[in-house]
């Protein structure tokens, strides 16, 4: 029922709800800036307002390759790319509760391994269905690859 639903919304409207699904998490998602400045660094890690601004274009991006994914005109079962598109997005919001919530940098290292993983399985699955929409989730793919690196960082010195 939702599946069908979700598939006759409009690109734009499916985008804007898609969005939504991602920025409102975030905005809400705990961050304790006096532990996080504690932490010993990697060489690699940007300014700390960066992650905002890079997270909130790689939601954009994901919104807009989903919508055009799951609004293309095609024979493909979109079942399972929805069960990845769901679970890539649950693990996304989970690591900023892993890593600002818990203060766990071990489970929030596990987290942004299976983020690369279903990211990397969202963008083949997406590719059958839409090659366009597969190539817009590439900066995702490479900044959770930047992000994966940071976080070995942050695990060695801390």
């Amino acid at each position: 029922m939702i599946y069908s639903n979700l598939i006759k919304l409009k690109p734009i409207v499916l985008f804007i709800i898609l969005f939504l699904h991602f920025i409102v998490p975030s905005i809400s998602a705990p961050f304790d800036a006096s532990w996080y400045e504690g932490l010993n660094k990697p060489g690699i890690t940007p300014p700390t307002y960066v992650f905002g601004i890079v997270w909130t274009i790689m939601y954009i991006l994901i919104s807009f390759s989903v919508a055009r994914t799951l609004t293309t005109n095609t024979e493909d079962n979109k079942r399972c790319y929805i069960i990845l598109f769901i679970l890539n997005y649950t693990l996304i919001q989970l690591y900023s509760y892993l890593q600002f919530g818990l203060k766990n940098l071990e489970l929030a290292f596990i987290n942004i391994m299976l983020v690369l993983v279903t990211s990397v399985l969202l963008y083949y699955f997406t590719k059958v269905i839409n090659k366009k929409a597969a190539y817009i989730l590439i900066p995702l793919i490479l900044w959770v690859i930047y992000a994966s690196f940071l976080q070995i960082g942050f695990l060695r010195l801390n």
